[in-house]
């Protein structure tokens, strides 16, 4: 092989090189992002676990499903799915408030509960600040609902570009146009119709939401009317249901520990705090 041919061969293998680590490449991309997709996912299906775990909480100091029904639909808003309703299988604990009342501590034991379901509700939308370990001054947030379906946006339209700029059956094309012999078998075969066909086997598939399971949450309330709609609703309770607040105060202090209440009933249901 003379010196000439050397450089030809030596151009044609770094050009498919080239062609590879394009092509390839902005498969890769797609693939670590569908990764980090997948785990953002996942980290907040965790957070609606949570979510459950509080509003089960939430429908056990207020009596049942009726009266959570009632002070969510007061609150405007509506749970995702019409099982949450009826589940009280919880158990979380949390600091005990003080109040000279036994209506008053009913009262804070309720909005306490409220309280970390609507934080918990915020974190699920839009994830929890934290500082930036690598520059001072700048705040991030975990990742909530919002980010991934932004996300998921994000990554569909970079698939579609990605099938539609990096197509197998051009890139196959140039690898043979570059190879003279096997171009020529190639037009003798009469190859090329499965060049089309690639295009539609190998393409990289959209993400479709539903299937990241998850499901869209109500925003929480503003705190100003969630307290009047939660001191209302706690006052009528006891008021007229005397029976759920007690059971309520009498169950919250049933550890050792005065200052921790504790609510729920299921020892092997998640507990937070």
């Amino acid at each position: 092989m003379g010196r000439m041919e050397e450089w030809a061969e030596g151009l044609r293998y770094e050009s498919l090189r080239q062609a590879a680590d394009t092509f390839f490449g902005a498969r890769k991309a797609v693939e670590r992002d569908r990764a980090l997709l997948m785990d953002w996912a996942q980290k907040v299906h965790r957070i609606a676990q949570k979510l459950e775990t509080w509003t089960a909480a939430l429908s056990c100091v207020l009596g049942g499903e009726a009266n959570t029904r009632a002070l969510l639909e007061r609150l405007g808003v509506r749970l995702p799915e019409a099982r949450l309703y009826e589940v009280q299988a919880c158990l979380v604990q949390f600091p005990r408030p003080h109040s000279f009342t036994r209506q008053g501590l009913y009262c804070k034991i309720v909005w306490a509960v409220y309280e970390r379901w609507a934080d918990t509700l915020e974190e699920y939308h839009h994830g929890r600040p934290y500082p930036d370990p690598s520059l001072p001054g700048r705040t991030l947030h975990t990742p909530g609902y919002q980010q991934v379906l932004s996300l998921c946006t994000e990554l569909n339209a970079r698939i579609e570009h990605t099938n539609a700029a990096y197509r197998p059956s051009e890139s196959l094309e140039f690898a043979r146009r570059l190879d003279p012999a096997a171009q020529d078998t190639a037009s003798i075969l009469g190859c090329g119709a499965e060049l089309c066909s690639l295009d539609a086997s190998l393409a990289l598939p959209l993400v479709d939401p539903v299937s990241l399971g998850l499901v869209p949450w109500p925003e929480p309330p503003a705190e100003e009317v969630a307290r009047g709609a939660v001191k209302e609703m706690c006052q009528r309770i006891y008021r007229e249901q005397r029976e759920v607040a007690d059971s309520v105060l009498e169950s919250a202090f049933r550890g050792t520990d005065k200052r921790i209440c504790h609510i729920g009933k299921t020892a092997g249901a998640p507990q937070h705090d």
